[in-house]
């Protein structure tokens, strides 16, 4: 869908927030009456879209909070998880995303919905070029929105970051690896930091 599909899409439609759509398919699929052809999740979409532009939001505060005061570590882990939660919403949006239905079994559970040329969403199986969850949902959405990178506005920006920065694999160094917790050690803090410092740092 392209951004007017989505206006469209969602302007005539009811919500219901009671359920996630992750607790909507594990109950019809406890109960055998779950069609992975023809699922009707249409209502619980724009709910979850609202929750996870409200993280998205929320950990880009905190990244300010924690630039600001010189916790650059933490900050770039709390960034990588407002661009992750904001990449699970759009491509919701977009109509190509992943969620878990725990009754699958463990490590079968996550699975890819898709809404087919027919307008139905369909649930899929996950190809092994997503298996990673956090690296197969930016994988995901490089591909749900590539025609942005053919746009010359500044709309492009987020997916170039992503298309170029490997935030997952930076996110795991600072959460894994001491040696990136340097903030404490320091012998004094840097104010005014540059964004160009901050980018090399």
């Amino acid at each position: 869908m392209i951004f007017n599909d989505i206006v469209n899409e969602f302007q005539n439609y009811s919500y219901n927030d009671a359920a996630s759509i992750s607790e909507y398919l594990k109950s019809l699929n406890d109960s055998g009456s779950l069609d992975s052809e023809d699922l009707r999740i249409r209502e619980f979409l724009l709910p979850e879209v609202i929750i996870l532009l409200n993280k998205s939001i929320l950990n880009r505060f905190s990244t300010d909070v924690l630039f600001q005061n010189n916790y650059w570590s933490w900050g770039i882990v709390t960034l990588y998880y407002s661009n992750f939660f904001l990449s699970q919403a759009l491509n919701r949006l977009k109509g190509d995303f992943f969620t878990f239905i725990p009754s699958y079994g463990r490590g079968q559970g996550r699975r890819n919905i898709k809404l087919d040329t027919d307008g139905k969403y369909k649930l899929l199986s996950i190809s092994n070029a997503y298996k990673d969850s956090h690296g197969g949902e930016l994988k995901k959405i490089k591909e749900n929105y590539s025609f942005l990178l053919l746009d010359s506005t500044q709309n492009n920006n987020f997916l170039r970051a992503i298309s170029n920065i490997n935030e997952s694999q930076i996110r795991n160094k600072v959460n894994y690896q001491l040696t990136h917790f340097k903030e404490l050690s320091l012998k004094k803090f840097y104010n005014n930091i540059s964004l160009e410092e901050c980018k090399f740092e």
